[in-house]
C-alpha cells in the first residue's frame, strides 16, 4: 500500500494577517501524514519479517533435501558394497565436497593449479587476464561504466494479448552487478490460454573496450526456469543469423557459459523462453530476464606441458570407499569431454595415485590401457581412499581451454 499525503500547503501572506485556521490545518495534515508513514513503515517491517521467515524455511528445506541426497548416495554405495556390486562414483564440480569425494589442490604446484568454478560446474585452465566487452570498471571508485554505444532492443514473443508488460531496465543485464537484475514482467488474465512467453534481446556490441571476444555467459532470471533457445551473432551491420559456436538449446537454464575461438562480433541476439507462470493478484504472470549477459575476451595459461604430472595445471579428486570397505579393482573412468581423445584434441589427462603425496601412480589415461578393458588391482594395498589427478593442457589448434564437466570412476570394494 502506498501512502497518499493529505498536506496541502497554504500560501503565506506577505505582510498580511496570518490565519490560525490555515496553520492548524497544515499541522493536523502533517501529523496525519507522519502517522500514515509510521503505520506503513510498521506494515512494511512485518511484511519483510514474514518474507525472511519464508525464505529461511525454504532455505532450510533446500539444505535438508541436499543432505538427504548426499545420504542417499552414500547409502546406495554402501548397499552395492554389501551386495558385491561395482560402485560408480559421479563427481560434480559444482561443489568442493560432493558425496564420497572431495576436491583439492593438495600436492600440486600452487602457480599451476587448474581453475575450478562451482558456479558452472567445470574445471578449466586458469585465466591470465579477462577483459569485459560490455562494461568497464572505474579503478578509483570500483563502479561499472557502460559504453555509450552499447545499444539494446528487446522484442517480446507471444505476448500480444497481455494485459500489461513491465519491460524492466535491460541495461541491468550488462553491468556486472550480481545485485541488479533485468526483469520483464508479462501479465495475462488468469483464464488466458497462453503457455509461454519469450524475448529476443538484440545487442549492438560496443568496440570501445575490445572488439574481439571468446566467451559468452548468461545468468538467467528466474534461475532454473528459462529456456535459452538460441544465441546468434553477426560480424557485420546485419542482424545476427550465425549460431554461436558450441551452442545447443538449454532447458531449465542455470548459470550458462560458452567458450569458443577468439573472433570479432558486431551484434549478438539471445532468445529466452519462459514456460512457467505464477498467479499474482488474480493474474497469470510470466517473469523473464537475466542477472547478467556477459561477453568477454579471456586469455588462458599456455605454459608447456611438464614431465611430472603434478607440475601441470591440475586438480585432485579424493575418492573414499564406503565405510568398512577398501578398494579392490579400479574398473572404469569416464570424463566429459572424453579424456581418451588424443591430447591435441582433448587436452585432458587423468592419473590415479594411491597416496595423498601423489608419488605412487597406479594408472595413467595417457600411458595405460583403458580401465574398462584392463582393470587395475589395488586390493593388496588395503586402501580406503584413492586420489585422481586431472591435468589440462592448452588447445593450440583452437586457442581455447579444455572444459571438464564430469568425472565418473567405477570400482569394486572388499571388506
Amino acid at each position: 500500500m502506498s501512502v497518499q499525503p493529505t498536506l496541502v500547503p497554504k500560501p503565506s501572506t506577505r505582510r498580511g494577517p496570518a490565519s490560525s485556521n490555515d496553520s492548524n490545518d497544515m499541522i493536523a495534515a502533517s501529523l496525519r501524514d507522519l502517522q500514515a508513514i509510521a503505520d506503513q513503515a510498521n506494515v512494511n517491517e512485518v511484511a519483510i519479517k514474514n518474507v525472511h521467515k519464508l525464505l529461511f524455511h525454504e532455505f532450510m528445506n533446500s539444505r535438508n533435501m541436499t543432505a538427504r541426497y548426499a545420504e542417499d548416495v552414500r547409502n546406495q554405495s554402501y548397499l552395492k558394497a554389501v551386495l558385491g556390486q561395482d560402485i560408480f562414483n559421479f563427481v560434480s564440480f559444482r561443489t568442493f565436497r560432493p558425496p564420497e569425494a572431495y576436491i583439492s589442490f593438495d600436492g600440486l604446484v600452487e602457480a599451476r593449479r587448474a581453475r575450478v568454478e562451482p558456479m558452472y560446474g567445470v574445471v578449466m585452465l586458469p585465466y591470465n587476464f579477462v577483459v569485459n566487452r560490455l562494461y568497464a570498471v572505474d579503478p578509483e571508485t570500483g563502479d561499472t561504466i557502460l559504453p555509450t554505444n552499447l545499444d539494446t532492443v528487446v522484442t517480446g514473443i507471444n505476448d500480444s494479448m497481455a494485459l500489461s508488460i513491465d519491460e524492466g531496465d535491460i541495461k541491468k543485464a550488462f553491468n556486472g552487478h550480481n545485485r541488479d537484475y533485468w526483469v520483464r514482467r508479462v501479465a495475462f488474465p488468469l483464464e488466458q490460454d497462453v503457455d509461454y512467453v519469450g524475448a529476443d534481446v538484440l545487442i549492438t556490441l560496443p568496440d570501445t573496450l575490445v572488439d574481439r571476444c571468446n566467451l559468452v555467459a548468461i545468468h538467467p532470471f528466474p534461475l532454473g526456469q528459462l529456456e535459452i533457445e538460441n544465441i546468434w551473432y553477426s560480424t557485420t551491420a546485419a542482424d545476427p543469423t550465425i549460431v554461436l559456436p558450441g551452442f545447443s538449446k538449454v532447458r531449465g537454464a542455470g548459470f550458462e557459459r560458452w567458450h569458443f575461438p577468439e573472433m570479432s562480433m558486431t551484434k549478438l541476439k539471445v532468445r529466452l523462453i519462459q514456460r512457467n507462470f505464477v498467479e499474482e493478484d488474480g493474474l497469470k504472470v510470466f517473469y523473464i530476464g537475466a542477472q547478467e549477459i556477459a561477453q568477454q575476451l579471456v586469455a588462458f595459461d599456455q605454459t608447456p606441458a611438464q614431465t611430472e604430472p603434478i607440475n601441470n595445471n591440475g586438480v585432485v579428486v579424493a575418492l573414499e570407499a564406503p565405510e568398512g570397505y577398501n578398494f579392490d579393482y579400479l574398473k572404469r573412468l569416464y570424463t566429459t569431454p572424453n579424456f581418451s581423445t588424443i591430447l591435441a584434441e582433448a587436452g585432458i589427462r587423468v592419473y590415479i595415485f594411491t597416496d595423498e603425496a601423489l608419488t605412487n601412480q597406479v594408472w595413467s589415461s595417457y600411458d595405460d590401457p583403458p580401465l574398462e578393458t584392463t582393470p587395475v588391482y589395488i586390493g593388496d594395498l588395503v586402501l580406503n581412499k584413492v586420489y585422481v589427478l586431472i591435468t589440462l593442457q592448452f588447445l593450440q589448434a583452437t586457442g581455447t581451454s579444455p572444459i571438464l564437466n564430469d568425472l565418473v570412476v567405477g570400482y569394486s570394494v572388499t571388506p
